[in-house]
């Protein structure tokens, strides 16, 4: 039995901001031209008078090409492993990219867990112990939204399969078990 859950995905919209990056290999490229200049008198006497703009220009360029390869391994890092979307593990439920309607949900405050369908569509309800002491987290408006989202069939809190590429059944199953694990282990 595992004692956790990690979904990922990619988002392929972070690919737009690979070609921004080539950006900071622009500084490096006019250093290098610069190096490769034709080494005439003029332009030794005004690599001379102009010594420090173009230390701090090579600098400049230095940094840029650091920073070049830190988002280039960044970026590939990502593509091999996606991002994060939701955790369950001991503690609870860690939902990131809004797959659920709050954050984080502690287990030692849910009561039971089980896989509702609204609108044909599956979502994982969480029943609290004390709903009144959760619904104290919220503001106004987001209390007046769980109400809402009371009439169109949820409890207070729930999570979506809109960014999950399980089956509901199974994945609602490994989250039950986590779930009944935890309330062992708390015991």
């Amino acid at each position: 039995m595992e004692d956790s859950i990690v979904i990922r995905k990619r988002n392929w919209n972070r690919l737009k901001l690979l070609p921004f990056s080539f950006a900071f290999l622009l500084p490096a490229c006019f250093s290098l031209k610069f190096l490769y200049d034709e080494w005439s008198f003029a332009s030794v006497l005004s690599a001379i008078i102009f010594f420090p703009i173009a230390l701090l220009f090579f600098l400049a360029s230095g940094i840029c090409l650091f920073f070049f390869v830190i988002l280039i391994y960044e970026e590939v890092g990502w593509l091999i492993q996606g991002d994060i979307f939701l955790i369950a593990d001991g503690k609870g439920v860690r939902a990131y990219h809004s797959t659920m309607n709050v954050d984080f949900v502690p287990w030692k405050t849910v009561e039971r867990i089980y896989l509702n369908y609204v609108d044909e569509k599956p979502f994982i309800e969480f029943v609290f112990r004390d709903e009144n002491k959760y619904l104290r987290r919220f503001s106004k408006r987001e209390k007046r939204k769980r109400k809402m989202e009371r009439v169109a069939g949820h409890e207070l809190v729930y999570l979506s399969f809109a960014n999950i590429d399980m089956s509901p059944e199974i994945f609602f199953e490994r989250m039950q078990a986590i779930f009944e694990k935890s309330k062992i282990e708390t015991r």
